[in-house]
């Protein structure tokens, strides 16, 4: 069975082989801490519950280096599932972070 890109990349951040993530990408592999960011706010944006993942507000602020990047999650699923259906658009405008969204 297939394993899903959210178990490989959780597996590799886990494991501490970030630069596998960018193998073959030089300019990448030269910042492997913002890889490793980067690829920890990607595994919440897939999370299989909606309701886990984080707002897109908090996304930015995480990429920005504005608020902590979450703690990795559970262990994800290892093989495909039936995703549920997309959410409907919010609306809301603006990325404003502040420290009271920043997690511990």
């Amino acid at each position: 069975m297939p394993v899903t890109l959210r178990a490989w990349v959780s597996d590799l951040i886990r494991e501490g082989n970030i630069e596998r993530i960018v193998q073959g990408d030089n300019s990448a592999l030269q910042d492997l801490q913002r890889v490793e960011r980067f690829a920890r706010i990607a595994v919440w944006c897939v999370q299989g519950d909606p309701s886990t993942r984080p707002t897109m507000r908090n996304v930015v602020c995480m990429m920005e280096g504005t608020m902590e990047v979450y703690p990795l999650p559970d262990d994800p699923p290892r093989v495909h599932r039936d995703f549920p259906p997309p959410l409907s658009p919010s609306s809301g405008s603006g990325t404003h972070c502040n420290s009271s969204s920043m997690i511990e």
